[in-house]
């Protein structure tokens, strides 16, 4: 099952997603990168069925690049978490849950979006089975202000 999560600190948001595709009891696949870009300032982490997941993000990101040459303006994070949540969820594209993520104006911003078309802004999130085990940890251990150390050792694999 799929694993995705966020954390949003006092000046950064986090994503962190798994990279395997399974169906049942099968792995299909290790490689698969789930969190997407919708441009400089917005990222989103999917999880759900493979196909599911591969339309639903080619349509999220499509729209927003449409939306901002029709009207002349980027969607905020927040504009962008409403739009998916009203557009795209609903069902619409089967069991893809997805968390959304963004910086405006040095606002670090979370949505947490499920795909029934559940949204809420939240310091952390999480998705899939790791969730109950995350969310209990987040609850007792987040902190607005965090340092996180190393980042800048990490890359995107």
């Amino acid at each position: 099952m799929d694993t995705t999560f966020g954390i949003k600190g006092k000046d950064f948001v986090l994503l962190v997603a798994d990279s395997t595709i399974v169906r049942s009891i099968f792995k299909l696949k290790e490689t698969e990168d789930k969190i997407f870009t919708l441009n400089d300032n917005k990222l989103i982490s999917i999880g759900g069925p493979c196909a599911d997941m591969k339309v639903f993000r080619n349509h999220l990101q499509k729209n927003i690049e449409l939306y901002k040459y029709r009207h002349g303006y980027e969607l905020s994070t927040k504009e962008t978490a409403h739009w998916t949540r009203m557009q795209c969820n609903r069902g619409r594209y089967g069991q893809v849950d997805s968390i959304i993520a963004g910086i405006d104006e040095s606002v670090p911003q979370l949505f947490w979006l499920d795909y029934i078309g559940t949204m809420t802004s939240l310091n952390f999130a999480a998705h899939g089975y790791a969730s109950y085990f995350l969310l209990g940890i987040f609850d007792n251990q987040y902190k607005a202000v965090m340092i996180i150390r190393g980042l800048s050792d990490f890359s995107r694999v």
